[in-house]
């Protein structure tokens, strides 16, 4: 189970609708000032888990690009 499936079973009492509200993520990447922002289809939480490669080629383009 990846673990997206997960949360979105577990998220889905009403109480809470696993998004964030509008704008958040905009602000959170706002403080860094080297932040790019990724979205990954079929990841959760997890994203180290549930897709590691794609996650590790986006750090190491980072990196290389920012720190080389």
């Amino acid at each position: 189970v990846l673990s997206h499936e997960y949360w979105s079973r577990e998220l889905t009492s009403g109480m809470r609708s696993g998004y964030f509200q509008e704008g958040e993520m905009e602000k959170r990447a706002a403080i860094f000032q080297n932040a790019q922002h990724y979205w990954f289809e079929n990841s959760g939480h997890m994203v180290h888990y549930d897709e590691p490669d794609r996650l590790a080629n986006l750090c190491m383009e980072f990196l290389e690009e920012k720190y080389d």
